[in-house]
């Protein structure tokens, strides 16, 4: 394999899941999915979302993405689901679009600016087709399209450089496929 760190980013419901679920069978490798409801369960286990203040909000996100960072650092093969970009857009997302609260997001951002590194791949997966409701999330088309700018207004602020991929879901595994050869 040409990449042993990849990372597949993009809004809810793109792909992420199903293609790292055939790179995962193809490549015989473990996958990293986000972790901010775990994180939230085991720091503030009696507390809604919308009951956290600010200073645990931002308790909560660095301590997701710490957890995924350690985590991601573990293995040897890599597919990470969103990584961190995805985290802090989630982040970004549920402070000021849900909770309308603001946050001082530096030591987040110096987290993603000392690890965004351990990726070797980053692919982005674009909104291409219909919003498809799932039953158990509460993302909405207007969510989607809400982290989906986030995500991209991260990837430019710090420059992170990626492939978009497009396509149809067989589309994508075979270009992904191709490049990670």
């Amino acid at each position: 394999m040409k990449f042993d760190k990849i990372c597949i980013l993009g809004a809810p419901c793109v792909g992420k899941s199903t293609l790292i679920g055939e790179l995962r069978t193809k490549f015989n490798t473990y996958s990293i999915h986000p972790q901010f409801n775990q994180t939230k369960k085991e720091l503030f286990p009696n507390l809604e979302f919308k009951d956290l203040n600010s200073n645990q909000i931002l308790e909560l996100s660095i301590k997701t993405i710490q957890n995924r960072i350690q985590l991601e650092k573990k293995q040897k093969i890599l597919l990470s689901e969103g990584g961190i970009i995805y985290d802090f857009a989630w982040i970004i997302y549920f402070t000021k679009y849900l909770l309308k609260k603001e946050l001082d997001y530096s030591k987040i951002q110096k987290l993603i600016l000392e690890n965004i590194k351990n990726y070797n791949l980053i692919i982005y997966i674009p909104i291409e087709f219909e919003f498809i409701q799932r039953n158990k999330q509460f993302e909405s088309k207007q969510s989607q399209k809400d982290i989906n700018k986030i995500i991209q207004e991260l990837l430019k602020q710090y420059k992170i450089n990626f492939i978009t991929l497009t396509g149809s879901q067989i589309q994508r595994i075979e270009s992904t496929i191709k490049i990670i050869k």
